[in-house]
């Protein structure tokens, strides 16, 4: 069974995060489009990433937690695109 979702295929037993949500980067582990809460910059996470793959490499010790607010499940959403969604969740861009 598959489940279809603004144009993006899903095994049915995957369940993708909300958009909206924000989440500690070596959490991200869905392909989509994400918005770094401490920086405001664009991070993409490509449909074609090896299962598993985490962001465990960037784990920096840091007085704030480094956490990413995912915006959309599209890792090819266009800039502007992304610019507008993160707008609708009250999110300051850098990009």
């Amino acid at each position: 069974m598959r489940i279809v979702i603004d144009r993006e295929e899903l095994r049915a037993d995957q369940t993708p995060a909300n958009s909206g949500d924000s989440v500690p980067l070596d959490a991200v582990d869905a392909p989509g489009t994400y918005i770094c809460d401490w920086s405001g910059h664009l991070l993409r996470v490509s449909d074609s990433n090896p299962a598993g793959l985490r962001f465990t490499a960037l784990r920096q010790p840091s007085a704030t937690s480094w956490t990413v607010t995912r915006i959309s499940d599209n890792p090819r959403l266009p800039r502007f695109q992304a610019k507008a969604l993160a707008t609708s969740f009250g999110i300051t861009t850098n990009f």
